[in-house]
């Protein structure tokens, strides 16, 4: 069965779940459910796309296999819609860009070995506009800033930027974070954030994660040698000076990244990204407001 068959197979019985939901006065699912398996969606798909089946089959099971309550084909038709519409989104995208997901969602998460990882032809972060916004989604490499501002100066009308990176050049991501901030734009997460990253998502004005919350993670500097960076070394006072500049907590901010070595990964809990106001707002969660 072709790509376009499946989902219009899957998109039908979605809506063949919602009649039979409304038909059993079920009412609505409310927000909540909106993101409902879309993650495990994701990787299911790409599973298949990329010959990785086997190592992601186990995602392909449904929330309700044999749906009894009104609820229960509510939350199933929603499931199908949002598989369908991740099937519509990454049918589109070039086979590195898949690769690149893959590897940034999939592989080492959800179950999936971090063996399933796919070797990366293409090395630097692809910079794209897409629903309004300058999608940057890759490593934090060398020329990673002056790559950032050709896509900016290319596309003026751009008011949000979104992130989606494994990390990289501590330096090339404060300096992106600079530009960003100097242009009054936002930052948000289209996929998971690491390393670096996160200090390229404090330079924007307003820094918001919507749901289903793409994760965001530090640990420790580590010079290039893997090693990590004294935490009395100029590197954290620089970083430190940085995200006092941006406007969140430097202190608990670099007390995320100390929290895991530089080959383990830190996710703080929701509310304190906003308690330390390194994200002014999440979805359902909270607000840094809640904390001034």
């Amino acid at each position: 069965m072709s790509w376009d068959a499946a989902i219009t197979a899957v998109e039908a019985k979605s809506e063949r779940y919602f009649d039979i939901a409304d038909s059993m006065n079920a009412g609505y699912l409310g927000t909540a459910f909106n993101e409902i398996g879309v993650p495990r969606h994701r990787c299911s798909i790409l599973g298949r796309m990329l010959k990785k089946q086997e190592m992601s089959a186990h995602l392909e099971v449904p929330e309700y296999e044999h749906p009894k309550t009104g609820q229960e084909y509510l939350e199933e038709g929603q499931s199908l819609a949002n598989w369908a519409y991740q099937a519509r989104k990454l049918k589109v995208l070039p086979m590195s860009r898949r690769i690149r997901i893959w590897n940034s969602e999939c592989a080492g998460h959800m179950d999936i070995p971090a063996s399933a990882r796919i070797e990366e032809k293409t090395k630097e972060a692809f910079f794209d506009v897409r629903d309004g916004a300058l999608h940057v989604f890759g490593p934090v490499t060398e020329g990673y800033h002056d790559r950032l501002i050709v896509a900016l100066n290319a596309h003026p009308e751009i008011k949000v930027v979104a992130l989606g990176s494994e990390g990289g050049n501590v330096r090339e991501a404060l300096l992106a974070g600079v530009e960003i901030r100097k242009r009054g734009l936002e930052t948000t997460l289209r996929n998971p954030c690491y390393s670096a990253c996160p200090l390229v998502f404090l330079g924007g004005v307003e820094r918001q994660i919507w749901s289903p919350y793409p994760d965001l993670g530090f640990h420790k500097i580590s010079a290039q040698n893997g090693i990590a960076v004294p935490l009395g070394s100029k590197v954290y006072q620089v970083v430190f000076d940085y995200i006092r500049a941006m406007g969140a907590d430097p202190e608990l901010t670099l007390a995320f990244m100390q929290s895991a070595e530089p080959k383990g990964m830190h996710m703080p809990q929701l509310q304190y990204l906003c308690r330390a106001n390194v994200a002014t707002w999440i979805q359902r969660a909270c607000s840094a407001e809640e904390y001034r």
